[in-house]
C-alpha cells in the first residue's frame, strides 16, 4: 500500500520545519530522565517514488504532540516528532533503523515502518522493545508473532476485498487488475482475486506491472482485449503517469479504483498531468479506511490547523478518510498507554496499549488525549475512540474498519456508500455471493 534525495529532502526539511530525517545525536535508551522530551519517530520513505508515504505518516504526529503537550505532556515529559528516511528500500531501511536506534535518545515509539520494508526492519524494533505502529498493509503481518508490532491500518488483502465489494455494488461484473509488482501493491491482489468472484464479479485479467517503463502499451492491449468495465490498481506515481496517459491517448479510460497506497501530492500531480482534473474526477475513486466524522475528527482538524507549519500543505482533514488520522491516533494511543502504565519505558507501556482502546464494561469512552489522561489519573479505565473511530486489536495486534470510496482531487470527498466491517467479514469468509 503504501527515490532524487537531495532536492526532495531539502524541500521537505523546509516544509516540515522540525523534521529530522535521521536523528544525529545521543544514544538509544529506554530510561528517560525527568524533564527530558520523549521522541516519536516516523520511520518511512521520504525520498524516491513512494516519498509520499513518509510525509503522509509524519503529518499525523505534530497535531498529536501539540495536544499532548498542551495537556501537560506525558508523565511530565514533553513529546516531540522526528523522522527517519528509509527510502522505501529494505537494505537502506535496515541501515537507517540501526542508526535510529543507536543515535536517538528517549525514543519511545515508531510510526511505521511501511510495507515497503517492514518485514526487514520490524525485527529491529522488536529486538529493541520499541512499539512500532506499521502504516503498511503487508499481509505477512496478518498473523504475526511480534509483541511490539501494532497496526490500525487494515491489511492490504482487506482493502482488496473492499475494492471488490464496492465495484460489484456499483454494478461492475468484469474487472481488470493492474498492480505494480512490489510487495506493497501486490498485497491487495489476494483480496481482489478471491473477493470479486464471491460477490458475483469476474477478474478478466490480472497484470503485474514493472516500474520505470516508458510504455505499458502491451499490458494495456491485453487488458482492453479482455473488455473490463472497471480497473483495480495500485502503482507508484511514475508508473501511473505513463499508464493513465496511454489509456487516455487510446480513448480507453474506464472507471478506476485505487488503494490507500495512491495518496499524496506526488501521485496527485502525476495522474492530473496525465489525464487532467476533469477526467480524474470522472473516472477515479480511492478506496480508503473511513471513519464517520465525530468529536475526535473535529479536534483533529483544529490541531492540524494549528500545526500547519509542521505538516505539508496537502495534509487535509476534510473528512474521515484521511490516513494521516491513523498516525495521529497511533501517537495518542501510545501516549495514553504510557499514562496507564505510569511509565514512558517502551517495554513497560507496550503491554497497556490494548487496554486503552479495547471495549469493556465500565470503561469511559474518550476522544482526546487530554480526556483520556484525566480519566486515567482519576483511576478510571478508558476506551480511546479517536479520529479513525473505534479500534479493536485482534490477537495479532491488527485492527480493521469501515471503507469508503473517495475522490482525492476534491479534498477526499466521500462518494457512494460505505463498505461495512460486517460485509467485509462475510465476503472474506466466503459466505456471500451475488
Amino acid at each position: 500500500m503504501m527515490r532524487t534525495t537531495g532536492r526532495r529532502l531539502g524541500a521537505l526539511a523546509c516544509v516540515m520545519g522540525t523534521l529530522a530525517l535521521v536523528a544525529a545525536c545521543g544514544g538509544s535508551s529506554t530510561s528517560v530522565k525527568r524533564g527530558q522530551a520523549v521522541v516519536f519517530d516516523t520511520f518511512d520513505a521520504f525520498s524516491g517514488p513512494n516519498a509520499d508515504f513518509g510525509t503522509t505518516e509524519y503529518s499525523g504526529c505534530p497535531p498529536a504532540v501539540l495536544l499532548i503537550n498542551q495537556a501537560g505532556g506525558i508523565l511530565g515529559h514533553r513529546a516531540v516528532c522526528k523522522a527517519t528516511d528509509t527510502r522505501g528500500d529494505p537494505a537502506d531501511a535496515v541501515l537507517a533503523g540501526h542508526q535510529l536506534l543507536a543515535s536517538t535518545p528517549n525514543l519511545v515509539g515508531v510510526l511505521g515502518p511501511s510495507s515497503l520494508d517492514d518485514t526487514a526492519t520490524m525485527p529491529l524494533f522488536e529486538g529493541s522493545k520499541i512499539p512500532a505502529f506499521d502504516d503498511g498493509g503487508s499481509i505477512a503481518f496478518n498473523k504475526n508473532q511480534y509483541a511490539y508490532f501494532w497496526r490500525t491500518t487494515p491489511a492490504d488483502n482487506v482493502e482488496g476485498f473492499a475494492m471488490a465489494v464496492w465495484a460489484r455494488e456499483r454494478g461492475y461484473t468484469r474487472a481488470a487488475g493492474m498492480f505494480l509488482n512490489d510487495v506493497s501493491a501486490q498485497g491487495n491482489v489476494p483480496g481482489v482475486v478471491s473477493g470479486y468472484p464471491r460477490v458475483g464479479g469476474r477478474l478478466v485479467i490480472n497484470e503485474s506491472l514493472t516500474t520505470g517503463q516508458t510504455s505499458y502499451a502491451t499490458e494495456l492491449q491485453r487488458m482492453m482485449s479482455s473488455h473490463p468495465q472497471v480497473m483495480f490498481t495500485e502503482t507508484d506515481p511514475p508508473t501511473a503517469a505513463v499508464l493513465w496517459r496511454e489509456l487516455k491517448q487510446d480513448g480507453a479510460l474506464l472507471p478506476i479504483i485505487g488503494t490507500i497506497g495512491q495518496t499524496g501530492p506526488d501521485f496527485q500531480k502525476a495522474v492530473t498531468s496525465a489525464v487532467g482534473t476533469a477526467d480524474l474526477n470522472k473516472y477515479y475513486v480511492l478506496m480508503e479506511p473511513y471513519s464517520i466524522p465525530g468529536p475526535a475528527t473535529q479536534v483533529f482538524a483544529r490541531a492540524m490547523a494549528e500545526s500547519a507549519k509542521q505538516v505539508p500543505s496537502y495534509a487535509k482533514s476534510d473528512d474521515g478518510s484521511n490516513p494521516i488520522q491513523n498516525a495521529y491516533d497511533d501517537v495518542n494511543i501510545m501516549a495514553l498507554a504510557m499514562v496507564a502504565a505510569h511509565s514512558v519505558t517502551p517495554a513497560v507501556y507496550n503491554t497497556y496499549i490494548e487496554s486503552v482502546v479495547q471495549p469493556g464494561k465500565g470503561k469511559v469512552v474518550v476522544s482526546t488525549y487530554a480526556a483520556g489522561k484525566k480519566a486515567l489519573e482519576a483511576g478510571k479505565k478508558i476506551r480511546y475512540v479517536g479520529a479513525i473511530g473505534p479500534i479493536t486489536f485482534n490477537r495479532y495486534h491488527n485492527s480493521t474498519g469501515v471503507f469508503a470510496a473517495v475522490i482525492p482531487s476534491e479534498g477526499y470527498r466521500q462518494t457512494g456508500s460505505l463498505v461495512s466491517t460486517g460485509t467485509l467479514a462475510k465476503v472474506m469468509a466466503g459466505t456471500t455471493s451475488g
